[in-house]
């Protein structure tokens, strides 16, 4: 049975972006062998997919500094600053709802 989401009629799987996965994966596992096999292979490829976005982030923060040297900056920053966006962050939702409030003993 086809659901909507494999239906060719609506194209929602690419086989293009599975394909660049498996020009990746299949040497790693090709040296990796059957011991540990799967394993290897996932954290393989992660590395491999990992440093090759890293060095296309650095291809492009460099070109943009070429160019205008302040939108660089920002772009770097706004890159490598932890959460991506630059904004704090509230952990409200996840903390105790008796934190805040003082013991009646």
């Amino acid at each position: 049975m086809q659901t909507w989401e494999h239906s060719p009629e609506f194209a929602l799987r690419s086989y293009l972006y599975l394909g660049l996965h498996y020009l990746v994966a299949k040497p790693i596992s090709m040296l990796a062998g059957d011991a540990q096999g799967k394993l290897v292979t996932f954290i393989g490829t992660r590395v491999a997919l990992g440093t090759a976005s890293a060095a296309s982030e650095a291809w492009l923060c460099a070109e943009v500094a070429r160019i205008n040297p302040f939108a660089g900056a920002m772009l770097t920053a706004l890159l490598v600053w932890p959460g991506r966006y630059c904004l704090p962050r509230r952990r409200v939702p996840f903390d105790s709802m008796n934190e805040g409030v003082k013991s009646a003993r």
